[in-house]
């Protein structure tokens, strides 16, 4: 019998994962994260870490979806992929905040911004400027969340939608209030 393919074992915990079988999905990119180390294929065993990370912090296993994902966004940023490092920050992000470490969670989430916003990747950016506010609002810290808001919705480079005109006319009220 035929080994299954790296690729194929991609491909199933996709499938696994879009029907809400976290056990399946995550068996699945466990298995496809080993056969492309064994390819020595860095950046594909990098991707599969996030997505294992994704599921572990599903299953509310923050710890070792921290262990799992740490290091990935190196990986991609010594290959020049920007984007999945962006992704590989933002998720390290989610899973330090699910492991108390917020002032890393914190850098995490700015750098991902950071890199979303260079290139222009105005969804991923909101998302994760979304996820920022969330964290500075646990905290207390609801002017800096507002903040980072406003910052996901101006980084944007595309035209805004009308949710996204609505939301920054709403955040300016604060700052307008202030200045005042």
């Amino acid at each position: 019998m035929k080994p299954v393919s790296a690729e194929n074992l991609e491909k199933a915990g996709q499938k696994a994962y879009q029907k809400g079988a976290l056990d399946e999905a995550l068996e699945a990119y466990r298995a496809a994260r080993s056969s492309f180390e064994a390819e020595n294929n860095q950046l594909k065993a990098a991707e599969m870490a996030n997505n294992l990370c994704v599921i572990l912090l599903q299953k509310k296993q923050p710890e070792e979806a921290l262990e799992i994902v740490t290091g990935t966004e190196s990986i991609f940023l010594n290959a020049s992929d920007r984007k999945r490092a962006a992704y590989a920050y933002g998720n390290l992000a989610s899973a330090l905040e699910a492991c108390g470490q917020i002032p890393k969670a914190e850098s995490a989430y700015r750098t991902a911004m950071e890199i979303f916003s260079d290139m222009g990747e105005d969804e991923a950016l909101s998302q994760t400027a979304q996820s920022l506010s969330q964290l500075l609002l646990k905290q207390g810290r609801s002017l800096e969340a507002l903040s980072s808001m406003q910052a996901g919705i101006d980084g944007k480079k595309k035209k805004l939608s009308l949710k996204d005109r609505i939301l920054r006319r709403l955040l300016r009220i604060p700052s307008d209030q202030m200045n005042r």
